[in-house]
């Protein structure tokens, strides 16, 4: 990889101060937690999301090989062990599935957001960086900036539907307004 390219490729601090600032907007008095306060989590926060009911902050600890569940009316951590190099993690809709994109080890992870346990895994095959999935949660749109693509998957039976090529080094990913299924 050339230096230029790599120098794409977002720094761990910018996304550290995401999670930072995200760890802020959840921190609210109706879960008794100031903005003051600091959670611990594993090695390298590299991304957060909450779950549907907004009780529980999950962060990929991209160092760690863990997601740390937090339950915010407690603050008690509940580590998940997942594959190498967790660089970002969604909520499937309609769904309890947390699904960990494993950057190094070129895999996604399966969490069961209740029970806090990894369901199922698979192969990529390529490092799989930003996801998004589709208004139903039947597909999960998942960057790969090494390759530059987006490669899109069946969220029923794991598997790939299509790849894309897509511009230079494609890392986050967001649906539209205007997101459909089709």
């Amino acid at each position: 990889m050339s230096a230029s390219r790599r120098s794409r490729i977002a720094t761990p601090f910018a996304v550290l101060a995401s999670v930072v600032m995200l760890l802020s907007l959840v921190a609210t008095p109706a879960y008794g937690i100031s903005q003051l306060d600091s959670i611990g989590v594993g090695d390298a926060p590299a991304a957060i999301t909450l779950r549907g009911d907004g009780a529980v902050a999950f962060v990929a600890n991209r160092d760690g090989a863990s997601v740390s569940a937090i339950t915010l009316s407690t603050q008690a951590v509940t580590t998940i062990p997942v594959g190498f190099g967790p660089a970002d993690l969604s909520m499937r809709p309609g769904t309890n599935e947390l699904w960990v994109l494993n950057y190094a080890t070129g895999s996604i992870s399966i969490i069961n957001a209740i029970t806090f346990t990894e369901t199922t895994s698979f192969l990529t095959a390529g490092a799989p960086q930003g996801i998004v999935f589709s208004p139903s949660g039947a597909r999960a749109y998942v960057t790969f900036p090494l390759t530059d693509q987006v490669k899109v998957y069946d969220t029923a039976t794991r598997t790939l539907v299509t790849t894309w090529s897509v511009g230079d080094v494609p890392q986050g990913i967001a649906p539209t307004r205007h997101a459909t299924d089709s």
